[in-house]
């Protein structure tokens, strides 16, 4: 059976291989640790997605090496199936794989690295870790602390996050005595979200100054 799956992920249908990976899927195989390997490489997100959540459910130990290169995928969402296929190891690659996903653009790919993180017992040991760290969590009140530093990871939210976190983000941004916040803050105000509008407009308030008028 192994055999016929394996010509059914080098067809040129994407719907036969992804079939061929949902079934490994649902019935893991050690002997498919190579296929599904190669599969993380396919051109359609979904099969890579699949390929990932595979080799999740296998035993194997080479099945990290494969997933570790899966979190550097270019779709958000098999990053994200490749964070939840390490939660079984303790192999010390993984945190420091991990690490550089606190600062991702993607909202979905952060709140999943530092889950895991934390799963593994990780502590950043840095202060520019732990701003990182914190933003990843949702505690976006919590890095006001940090200054000016604060400011890029508080506009990545600001690019990308929920409306919770951009609007935790906003108010965080009225706590920091940086003169750049009033860019930040003003484009802010262009939301579509009304919530995130008036975040932006009281933290405008508190840092005062013609160009905020």
């Amino acid at each position: 059976m192994l055999w016929l799956i394996q010509r059914q992920l080098k067809s040129k249908n994407v719907a036969s291989r992804r079939k061929a990976v949902e079934r490994l899927c649902n019935a893991p195989q050690s002997r498919a640790l190579r296929a599904l390997g190669e599969a993380l490489g396919d051109d359609d997100a979904e099969v890579r997605r699949l390929a990932a959540t595979a080799l999740g459910k296998l035993e194997d130990e080479a099945r990290i090496a494969p997933l570790l290169t899966a979190l550097h995928d270019r779709d958000a969402d098999v990053q994200k199936a490749a964070i939840l296929a390490l939660k079984r190891t303790s192999d010390e690659r993984v945190s420091a794989a991990l690490l550089p996903l606190l600062r991702h653009a993607n909202a979905g790919v952060r709140g999943c690295a530092v889950q895991m993180l934390e799963s593994i017992g990780w502590h950043p040991s840095k202060p520019e870790d732990e701003m990182w760290f914190l933003v990843a969590r949702g505690q976006c009140s919590r890095v006001a602390a940090f200054g000016a530093a604060a400011l890029l990871p508080l506009e990545m939210v600001l690019n990308s996050g929920p409306s919770s976190l951009c609007v935790a983000a906003a108010q965080t941004l009225g706590e920091i005595e940086d003169r750049r916040v009033v860019r930040l803050l003003l484009k802010a105000t262009k939301s579509d979200d009304p919530a995130v509008c008036a975040a932006a407009v009281d933290s405008l308030a508190k840092v005062g100054g013609l160009e905020a008028a």
